[in-house]
């Protein structure tokens, strides 16, 4: 546990040295606070031992990746918790990883902290229906991820959970989704679009700092978009903001210098974006 503390704080003060994004000291901490693809679970029990290779130039899809076989349960760490396993740690390797949906005939139901942090090599992961939470820097500093296909219904996408992963470029986020968290996809440069689910109530500091996104479409229901959300996305053009969105930090879209904010009339997003200069 030490050593990945170490771990984490060296990779966040490498970070900090080399980003654009101007950042608070604490990048876990949160304020108070999908895409829609056929799922085609495989059996649980299947080791891994083919993966699916990439149909798409750019990189794996979440649509790929679930046609992968499960991963041996050998290969993780678990404990005990309410309602089932929660995994602590990945001890294996492999391209394709797909988390069992049971583990000793018990329902996998958490992920915890870290528990891909740092690894090289994996491009996809697959997490099962059973699984309804997940922990903070799930996948921080993962260089080689492409593609993650989330199936059960989590309502947080923790601080952190994608923290510098530079090759992602599709993530399935559930509908179930109320809260996007600080940097949760912070300087994940091949993330080039992503779908917002109607659920989503609110993105969190720097949520999608420094990412490729051209365009974005906040849901209707989201109430605030919270300091650095979508700063120093240097592709972003356009971003449709509902009128349910009441607090717009000053610096949401910092040395984003492209973006025109839609919005509607009246509305604190059409003020923002008029005072701002960026309707």
């Amino acid at each position: 546990m030490l050593k990945k503390k170490i771990a984490i704080l060296l990779a966040a003060l490498l970070a900090f040295g080399a980003a654009g994004c101007s950042a608070p000291e604490t990048p876990s901490a949160e304020p108070d606070s999908s895409s829609a693809v056929q799922s085609q679970e495989p059996q649980s029990g299947d080791e891994s031992t083919e993966e699916p290779a990439s149909t798409q130039e750019g990189g794996l899809t979440v649509e790929e990746i679930q046609s992968a076989p499960v991963t041996d349960e050998d290969l993780f760490a678990r404990e005990e918790t309410d309602g089932g396993i929660a995994v602590t740690s990945f001890t294996g390797s492999g391209e394709i990883i797909v988390v069992p949906d049971t583990i000793e005939g018990q329902p996998v139901v958490a992920l915890d902290d870290g528990v891909f942090q740092g690894e090289s090599g994996i491009k996809g992961v697959v997490i099962p229906e059973t699984v309804t939470a997940l922990g903070e820097d799930l996948f921080l500093n993962c260089p080689d991820l492409e593609a993650v296909a989330i199936l059960g219904d989590v309502e947080e996408f923790p601080s952190d959970m994608f923290y510098e992963c530079p090759s992602l470029q599709d993530v399935m986020i559930p509908d179930s989704v109320k809260t996007i968290g600080a940097y949760a996809f912070y300087h994940c440069k091949s993330l080039t679009e992503v779908t917002l689910p109607g659920s989503l109530q609110e993105i969190s500091d720097y949520a999608f700092c420094g990412t490729g996104l051209a365009q974005v479409e906040i849901p209707e229901g989201v109430t605030a978009i919270w300091g650095g959300a979508f700063s120093d996305c240097a592709s972003l053009e356009t971003c449709v903001i509902p009128a349910s969105v009441e607090t717009i930090f000053p610096n949401a879209f910092d040395g984003s210098d492209g973006v025109s904010i839609q919005a509607e009339a009246g509305s604190a997003a059409e003020t923002f974006a008029k005072e701002n200069g960026l309707a």
